[in-house]
């Protein structure tokens, strides 16, 4: 059922990283904002006269909290004029309309299966909220791995949050791909492409369910990669971005 077009209020910004930042929003008509992990909302801003061209979704990045509150994580683009707006436009305690949740990029109640969530740059948007109601919760008995991709260390959202994560839960694995950097670090990544990661990691293993997002390129060669390593349509979900 499509959800009624309601308004939120910005209560805080959190530059992740030079370009990429986090905004916490709280409903203002909500006392409970209700989504499974995985949802995303849609956003219409104030950049356009056609309703068409002021629509923006992003996944809710947070976990379900009891509360009215939920946070985004959006990049700025290079000519973008929603996310333009949102970086430079929109300041604490103003108003957005936005609608939702809406989309089925979500996981089953019984996981009986390992899981890998592939992802590019704020494509870890889903898999965080999804990851946080595990560690809520508890996690499940399967192995779930995490391979996120940029370009530079300092480009690795939540990093510190899914390093302490893979510290406390054995059988969650966290593992970075960065394709430009060069200098040494005490945080294990790998050089190269969140493809030649997930290739690797699960050469030997693909009786996996993969959940990959991010940027239609990236999504569109993980699955044709991921289906020449074996695995079969149905072990692979994807949400697109942009």
């Amino acid at each position: 059922m499509l959800q009624p077009w309601r308004s939120a209020t910005l209560l805080t910004i959190i530059p992740e990283t030079e370009a990429t930042w986090r905004f916490i929003f709280k409903c203002d008509d909500l006392v409970v904002f209700n989504f499974v992990p995985g949802q995303f909302i849609t956003l219409d801003l104030p950049i356009s006269e056609k309703r068409r061209e002021r629509l923006r979704s992003y996944s809710v990045a947070s976990a379900p909290s009891e509360t009215n509150v939920f946070e985004l994580v959006v990049v700025l683009l290079p000519k973008g004029k929603g996310s333009g707006y949102l970086f430079n436009e929109l300041n604490i305690g103003d108003q957005i309309t936005y609608r939702g949740p809406s989309g089925m990029f979500i996981l089953p109640k019984e996981l009986n299966n390992d899981i890998c969530f592939i992802c590019t740059g704020t494509g870890v948007a889903p898999f965080r909220s999804q990851l946080l109601q595990m560690q809520e919760k508890g996690f499940p008995k399967v192995d779930v791995n995490l391979i996120f991709g940029t370009r530079y260390l300092e480009n690795v959202l939540y990093l510190n949050e899914m390093l302490a994560l893979q510290e406390e839960t054995a059988n969650f694995n966290y593992h970075i791909a960065l394709s430009r950097e060069n200098r040494k670090s005490e945080i294990e990544f790998t050089k190269g492409y969140v493809h030649s990661l997930y290739e690797k990691v699960f050469q030997q293993n693909i009786n996996v369910q993969f959940y990959i997002c991010g940027w239609q390129v990236m999504v569109d060669s993980a699955k044709a990669n991921l289906l020449e390593l074996g695995a079969k349509p149905e072990q692979i979900h994807i949400e697109l971005y942009g």
